[in-house]
């Protein structure tokens, strides 16, 4: 409830997208992972993380989809 909106208001709505991303519990087991093996960098996510192979191969088609997107 405490997103805001383009004129920096708040939005007073709920952000449906925090439900798809992964749990806070399942993000530190990655990045203590990662710690563990002296990673340099390390991408933490789920499945919204083939976004970065898209973004790296296809960038046209990667913003195209970006900007199509309906902000809930």
């Amino acid at each position: 409830f405490n997103a805001m909106n383009e004129r920096g208001e708040k939005n007073n709505k709920e952000d449906k997208s925090k439900y798809r991303g992964i749990m806070a519990g399942e993000c530190a087991r990655q990045v203590l992972a990662a710690i563990r093996k002296n990673k340099v960098e390390v991408f933490i996510g789920g499945k919204e993380l083939r976004a970065i192979w898209i973004k790296r191969y296809f960038p046209a088609f990667f913003f195209k989809q970006i900007l199509k997107q309906k902000i809930e």
